[in-house]
């Protein structure tokens, strides 16, 4: 079978979680870096942890989910005798009240990896709310993707309950960023292939060789967060991680030895990661 890793910093997405230590299996075509995270492929018997709930540091509530009023644990923003508690429930009729039918993004936030996390965000309230579509503001990326304006929204059984959080004390009524339905790195990959791979343009799948069974993908970011470590930007959510993490990576990741080629996916963008 073959074996890779895909080394993916959540700050390209724009995802203000962090490393969130998870490890979950992705499928060869799982190239382009819309998998959040250390994704891992193996074998064997480390599948259902990797996988599993208990190694993402995110698990949300396990109570099934009937409707947006089904939420066991609001956000509580505020100190002293002002703290107000945001709900999934009070998103919905405070930002969402005007078509019952869908989740609207009314605009869209930075560049395609933010956009890409709105359309996640939106796309996970709307399956907890029970509604059928995202309204998205236009055109995310027609070089990348071409997603409809009214994208549809597959139900997922398997989901839990919306653990509502917020990055503030208020709704975000605009951007659908700020608020969101907590999840795991193996949720959002599964989000992501319903929902956005198959809107994937046809030649960025073909643009990269496909690599071999002792092949490593790494994927590095330049640019803005290239130089950003110890907490330096928003509290660490951009955090680049030092470059033994990709020694280690490489010496150990394939079945606990090394990977006898690299394939290094990264922009042009100064200044440079210092692991390149």
């Amino acid at each position: 079978m073959l074996r890779f890793v895909v080394l993916f910093f959540i700050g390209v997405l724009g995802f203000p979680m962090g490393m969130e230590a998870a490890l979950a299996m992705v499928s060869t075509w799982w190239l382009v870096p819309f998998a959040e995270g250390l994704l891992v492929h193996q074998e064997g018997g480390h599948r259902e942890s990797l996988l599993g709930r208990s190694t993402d540091g995110c698990v949300a509530a396990p109570s099934q989910v009937d409707g947006a009023n089904d939420v066991t644990a609001p956000a509580v923003i505020g100190s002293g005798d002002v703290r107000r508690r945001l709900t999934l429930a009070g998103y919905l009729e405070e930002c969402q009240a005007n078509d019952t039918r869908s989740i609207k993004v009314a605009s869209w936030m930075g560049r395609i990896g933010n956009r890409l996390q709105q359309v996640h965000t939106a796309v996970r309230i709307a399956q907890a709310a029970g509604r059928r579509y995202v309204q998205l503001p236009g055109d995310l990326d027609s070089r990348v993707l071409r997603l409809p304006r009214r994208l549809p929204v597959r139900p997922d059984a398997a989901l839990p309950a919306c653990d509502f959080e917020a990055d503030g004390d208020k709704y975000d009524c605009t951007y659908a960023f700020f608020n969101r339905c907590r999840s795991t790195v193996a949720e959002r990959r599964r989000l992501y292939g319903n929902h956005v791979l198959p809107y994937m343009q046809k030649d960025v799948l073909r643009a990269c060789k496909a690599p071999g069974e002792r092949t490593v993908t790494l994927h590095i970011r330049n640019g803005d967060v290239a130089l950003s470590y110890g907490g330096q930007m928003r509290h660490g959510y951009h955090d680049q991680p030092p470059c033994l993490y990709y020694h280690q990576v490489i010496n150990t990741g394939y079945d606990g030895g090394p990977f006898s080629e690299i394939q290094l996916v990264h922009s042009k963008e100064e200044p440079k990661n210092p692991c390149i």
